[in-house]
């Protein structure tokens, strides 16, 4: 059942083409700023740990365990596969998971899909 995609921040980092269809995985975009700034507290919180200055190191571990747990939940429902237009933005909600046949191995970066689609509108105009 696919849903229209409104207007969310969704960034499409793989793509497939499969039986005509072009599809992409996304994730959203402050779920990765989440994980960015999570990885640099996890980062001062260490520093701080073998520094032995455990009055700094509390807050951002204290930081790092709520974002970590409370994050991924609030963005993760937009988290999957959609179908995507000839430009690689998706459009409809198709699945959390990836779909059958569907691996790393067989994916496409966004370079080599807007080549793709560019080749299979060449070959459908002849």
């Amino acid at each position: 059942m696919l849903q229209p995609v409104n207007d969310r921040r969704l960034v499409v980092y793989r793509y497939w083409v499969r039986d005509g269809e072009l599809l992409g995985c996304a994730v959203h975009l402050y779920l990765l700023l989440g994980m960015l700034v999570q990885t640099v507290v996890g980062v001062l919180a260490l520093i701080f740990l073998l520094a032995h200055q455990l009055d700094l190191a509390v807050p951002p571990l204290v930081f790092e365990i709520i974002l970590g747990n409370i994050a991924p939940f609030c963005w993760s429902r937009y988290t999957g596969v959609y179908k995507v237009d000839a430009a690689g933005r998706p459009r409809a909600f198709v699945s959390h998971a990836l779909l059958p046949g569907m691996t790393l191995s067989n994916s496409m970066g966004r370079k080599r899909f807007l080549k793709s689609v560019e080749r299979i509108a060449e070959i459908s105009r002849s």
